[in-house]
C-alpha cells in the first residue's frame, strides 16, 4: 500500500512538473546592444554602394533606397566621412550620433507619426507584453510608394534603446462581434502576413495626425499569442533588426500632421 501511495503522489504531481519544465521560444533569446548608433538629420537621403558621393546609389524595387530622419541606423563601419549601415553607406555630412536619453514610461503605448505627403505617411508606436521574458512590440503602419516595411517586431530594451530583433507583416481588421480575438495566418496576393480579427475590446480607434485609424490594444496580447506569431520567425532565425530610442519616442512626432 505505501508503494502504491507513493506512485500515485508522483503521478498526481507530474503535470505540475511537466508545466514547470515547459519550455518556452522565449526563453533562449538574445537581444544585442548596437554599437553605435546614427540618425538622419534630413529627408530622403541616399544610400550609396560604397563610401563615395560619386558610388552608385542603391536601389530598391527600382526605386532609389533613401533614409528619413525617423530612422535609427546601426552604424556597421564607418571612415573619416562615411558610416557603413545594413544596406549601403550614407555621408557623414547628413546623419548624426544619436542621443540615446533614457525611455521613460509615457513614450510607451503612445502612436507617433511622420508625414512628407497626404499619400506618405507613417506612424509606430512601441508596447510592452504581459509574461515573464521583458518582451516588447513595434507596430508600424505606412501608406507610401517606396514599400517601407510595415507590421510587428518583437524585442526589447537594452540600456536606452529598443533592439527589434524579428519581423512578420501584419495588419488589424474590426470584427462586428465585441468579444473578437483572432489572429491568423493569411496570404493576399503572394504576400504572407498576420491578421487580427479584433472586436470593439481588442482595438482602438485611434486620431493619429489629425486621421483615424483601427490599430491593435497592445494592452491585451500576451507572450502566447505572440507564440503564434513570431514562432516560425524565431525557429529559422530570420532576423530584420530595428532599433528605436527616446529621439523617435519624442513630442517631435507625437502630434504630427498627415499631408
Amino acid at each position: 500500500m505505501k508503494n502504491l501511495r507513493t506512485l500515485l503522489m508522483v503521478l498526481a504531481m507530474l503535470p505540475f512538473s511537466l508545466c514547470a519544465n515547459a519550455q518556452s521560444i522565449f526563453d533562449n533569446l538574445t537581444f544585442e546592444a548596437p554599437k553605435k548608433l546614427v540618425r538622419p538629420t534630413g529627408k530622403d537621403i541616399n544610400v550609396r554602394k560604397s563610401g563615395s558621393p560619386k558610388a552608385p546609389k542603391v536601389t530598391k524595387d527600382g526605386y532609389n533606397l533613401t533614409k528619413n530622419p525617423f530612422e535609427i541606423l546601426s552604424v556597421e563601419e564607418e571612415n573619416t566621412g562615411w558610416y557603413r549601415i545594413k544596406d549601403g553607406w550614407i555621408s557623414k555630412t547628413v546623419a548624426k550620433p544619436c542621443k540615446s536619453n533614457p525611455i521613460t514610461p509615457e513614450m510607451l503605448n503612445v502612436y507617433y507619426g511622420y508625414s512628407t505627403a497626404y499619400d506618405d505617411y507613417m506612424f509606430w508606436t512601441v508596447a510592452p507584453i504581459k509574461g515573464e521574458h521583458g518582451l516588447y512590440i513595434l507596430y508600424r503602419e505606412c501608406e507610401n510608394f517606396w514599400g517601407e516595411p510595415y507590421g510587428l517586431w518583437l524585442g526589447k530594451k537594452v540600456g536606452n534603446v529598443f533592439v527589434f530583433k524579428y519581423h512578420v507583416k501584419f495588419k488589424t481588421d474590426l470584427s462586428d462581434n465585441e468579444n473578437d480575438f483572432k489572429v491568423q495566418k493569411e496570404t493576399e496576393y503572394g504576400d504572407v502576413y498576420f491578421k487580427l480579427l479584433g472586436g470593439s475590446k481588442y482595438v482602438l480607434d485611434a486620431v493619429i495626425g489629425g486621421s483615424n485609424f483601427t490599430v491593435p490594444d497592445f494592452s491585451k496580447f500576451n507572450e502566447k499569442v505572440l507564440e503564434r506569431i513570431f514562432k516560425e520567425s524565431i525557429e529559422k532565425n530570420s532576423t530584420d533588426y530595428y532599433y528605436i530610442n527616446s529621439e523617435i519616442l519624442s513630442k517631435e512626432y507625437a502630434n504630427c500632421i498627415f499631408g
